[in-house]
């Protein structure tokens, strides 16, 4: 039974399935334009890509990416009960904040590590299969209108849920991965802050960038570069800074807007910091 849910005021389009499959049935395979997450409810049996296999059983996830040809095939004595969400990105809510950052991040991914599928074993699980039993329960509700509008509701809470959990085992593979991929996102990361200093970023802005948690970033930021992102960011300022009181006539009030701070207090304070001077001796210094 397909279950086509409106999600018109939402930013994306879900359509959610329920499909049983019997010991050794499989299904007819295929690739679809979304992304497609399935939860197995109960029994046992194993996703068939092309180069690869995901083996699952019950509570397991499974994020498939769009375009990626796949079968399901069934290996368990009794009923293999799964749920099939597929979704993707309404257009007219790409600039949202919560759309943008999933949608951003699964676009990241796809391009990534060039895995079919993501299966997820972490401990947020158990919210997204709690809020998918609770659509299931809905679609089952005789009072359509009710229905509908605590579908719509679920499946807002799904899609976070949904974002968030595949965040983190993104971020545990980084951490299994080790080495070159951290010094990869660390590389992004001092990229985007150099390319951006003059903008106003926070940490939770960087690490997004490069979708890891701020307490990860900073750890793994601060063991790759030997200081943390927000000094980073400082230093990159002040170096642009003193190069700008080299080379021009400008204010340094005018030069503390450019290189991103709010103020020139700030500025002078943070340019004693790394200079061991102010703005204007450092000039003096350099003009001599």
């Amino acid at each position: 039974m397909d279950n086509v849910i409106n999600t018109s005021a939402m930013p994306f389009v879900v359509s959610a399935v329920k499909k049983m499959f019997v010991k050794d049935e499989k299904s007819t395979g295929g690739a679809h334009d979304s992304f497609e997450m399935v939860y197995v409810k109960n029994g046992t049996g194993v996703f068939e890509f092309a180069k690869s296999h995901i083996d699952v059983g019950p509570n397991d996830l499974v994020v498939i990416r769009p375009h990626t040809p796949h079968r399901f095939v069934s290996d368990d004595r009794n009923v293999c009960d799964l749920v099939l969400v597929y979704f993707s990105f309404a257009e007219n809510f790409g600039n949202t904040v919560e759309s943008q950052s999933a949608k951003e991040f699964l676009g990241y991914i796809s391009k990534g590590d060039g895995e079919p599928a993501i299966s997820v074993k972490v401990r947020q699980k158990n919210d997204i299969i709690t809020c998918m039993n609770r659509i299931i329960e809905e679609q089952q509700d005789p009072d359509e209108d009710l229905s509908d509008e605590m579908q719509r509701l679920l499946m807002q809470e799904l899609f976070i849920l949904v974002s968030r959990v595949l965040k983190t085992e993104y971020q545990n593979s980084i951490s299994r991965a080790g080495g070159q991929k951290v010094k990869e996102l660390i590389r992004i990361s001092e990229s985007y802050i150099r390319n951006n200093f003059e903008r106003e970023l926070d940490l939770t802005t960087i690490a997004s960038k490069v979708f890891l948690s701020p307490s990860y970033f900073i750890r793994v930021f601060r063991e790759e570069t030997g200081m943390s992102p927000i000094n980073y960011l400082l230093k990159v300022r002040i170096d642009n800074a003193k190069e700008m009181l080299q080379t021009t006539n400008m204010k340094v009030r005018d030069i503390a807007t450019a290189v991103g701070f709010s103020n020139q207090q700030r500025f002078n304070e943070m340019f004693r910091k790394f200079t061991g001077m102010t703005p204007l001796e450092y000039r003096r210094v350099e003009e001599q």
